[in-house]
């Protein structure tokens, strides 16, 4: 072996590189080839370069074998979260299973096998919007009726309190994931937490008319 690894993509060796920037300890985003403009930008370090960068640093390993291996792990995840985000829309498996094989295995086939970027990135983006929707269906569980005979239960049953009580710690860390989510966005290209940012709000004016 010759130490000359596969190209998946046509912009790998340029996240490889910042990736081994953020092993050197480098982390703003200057030219990841010549060393007197590598710490010269502004920018903080992507997030997905730095995720890129955590497997050698900490198992140890070339850049370059870590990406090959994001290669399986990242699109097995996009799969999941595309299917569960399906599922909670049209409560279908078999309409969850089709969207995974027509997004992931045909219009996005080739995006979603470039590590680190898109995958890292839409994994954030499909993370927020999974929790999101799980937040979204928490809510409505954790509202206990003003009027315990409208409930399946005896009026006197705890059932229906603890039912609320177990969907509000449900929703709360649904709402919790879905911010570090957000949050994370931030650490990566612009049209990303622009997209969420405009879509979070879109709710938000939406949901404000149905609770008054």
């Amino acid at each position: 072996f010759a130490g000359i690894y596969p190209v998946l993509s046509d912009d790998q060796r340029y996240y490889e590189a910042r990736a081994n920037k953020s092993l050197r300890g480098e982390t703003f985003l200057g030219n990841p080839y010549i060393a007197q403009n590598a710490d010269s930008s502004v920018s903080p370090q992507w997030f997905s370069d730095w995720l890129l960068a955590r497997g050698p640093a900490i198992f140890g390993g070339p850049v370059q074998e870590w990406a090959i291996f994001y290669d399986f792990l990242l699109p097995t995840l996009l799969a999941i979260l595309t299917g569960a985000i399906a599922y909670a829309i049209f409560g279908s498996a078999l309409l969850s299973l089709s969207s995974v094989l027509f997004l992931n295995g045909f219009v996005f086939f080739a995006e979603f096998n470039r590590s680190p970027s898109p995958q890292v990135n839409m994994l954030s983006v499909l993370g927020f919007i999974s929790a999101f929707f799980l937040y979204v269906k928490a809510v409505p569980a954790a509202q206990v009726p003003k009027n315990l005979s409208e409930v399946h239960y005896a009026p006197l049953s705890p059932r229906p309190a603890l039912r609320e009580k177990r969907a509000r710690f449900f929703g709360t860390c649904a709402a919790g994931t879905a911010a570090v989510f957000f949050a994370l966005s931030f650490y990566m290209y612009p049209y990303y937490w622009t997209y969420l940012s405009i879509a979070l709000g879109l709710w938000v004016l939406y949901s404000l008319p149905m609770r008054q």
